[in-house]
């Protein structure tokens, strides 16, 4: 006590005088701290709290609780990350709000927990012309009588249109197309040139447009032989479509499976490989499907 009071006189002395309120502020002080009397938090002079009740006035809490940060609480396990979260295996799982959310994936319809392939019924599909009687020309053969047709329809979303990618492999005897516009061996549009080449269309419903799948330059008679192709093309359909493949042999004859040198050609993957189709053939597959 004697050292406390001591500190205080010379402190007082300093100060010229030392009223009694400020004496007691001094006399409060933990010299062996070396902390301040006060602070901007603090006990005016005259107030007659102490230092933690100075705390508490600033902020509501004591030291101990404005110093401790608040404790860190993991968030719950996404419930997408398990088994995407019951969704379908073609839906893609969200949580807004922490709700679980199933919605079907771009060529998919249904409820989330059930999603069906738009574009399902198209997968596969082939124009056929199957050679059907030898022929006293070596590289021909004999062919159906009549157009070979086959239809399908789009499923999706009422009144969405979509992009839909298809690839087209198969071995054909290209024909002329004029009155449209050509990408390669796809034509929009248009009408065959040619009055004897087989003609291979797709024709679409919705919206209305037809396509030809063997563009190229018609054979020389001197020079009968096929092509393999394999190539995309993007083509609008909207839900509900009739999607139409039409395979017209024209005179009831084509070109034998056979290249330049009269091998016959094989498409790898595509059945009936690795063995040779006799005859003609495409199919068609759906790479990708787009609402737009």
């Amino acid at each position: 006590m004697s050292a406390r009071l001591s500190v205080l006189t010379r402190r007082c002395l300093l100060l010229l005088g030392c009223p009694l309120v400020v004496a007691v502020a001094c006399g409060d002080s933990d010299e062996t701290s070396g902390s301040s009397p006060t602070t901007d938090g603090g006990l005016a002079l005259g107030d007659a709290g102490t230092a933690t009740d100075a705390a508490t006035a600033t902020d509501g809490a004591t030291p101990t609780e404005a110093a401790t940060p608040e404790a860190a609480v993991d968030a719950p396990t996404s419930g997408c990350a398990v088994a995407n979260g019951g969704c379908g295996a073609n839906a893609t799982c969200s949580e807004p709000a922490g709700k679980i959310t199933c919605t079907c994936k771009d060529g998919f319809v249904g409820d989330g927990g059930t999603c069906a392939d738009v574009a399902a019924t198209l997968v596969g599909l082939r124009w056929e012309l199957p050679c059907t009687a030898p022929n006293a020309n070596a590289s021909l053969c004999g062919a159906a009588a009549a157009p070979v047709v086959k239809t399908a329809t789009l499923s999706g979303a009422p009144g969405t249109t979509y992009a839909v990618t298809l690839r087209f492999r198969g071995i054909i005897e290209p024909n002329a197309y004029s009155g449209g516009s050509a990408t390669g061996f796809f034509y929009t549009g248009g009408a065959a040139s040619d009055p004897y080449a087989n003609i291979y269309e797709l024709k679409v419903s919705a919206p209305v447009t037809k396509y030809f799948v063997n563009a190229g330059t018609v054979r020389p008679s001197n020079d009968l032989y096929c092509e393999t192709i394999d190539y995309t093309a993007t083509v609008d359909m909207t839900a509900g479509a009739t999607v139409t493949l039409t395979a017209n042999p024209r005179d009831a004859l084509q070109i034998k499976n056979r290249n330049q040198a009269g091998t016959a050609l094989v498409v790898p993957n595509v059945p009936p490989a690795p063995a040779a189709f006799d005859g003609q053939f495409v199919q068609m597959d759906v790479v990708s499907i787009v609402g737009k």
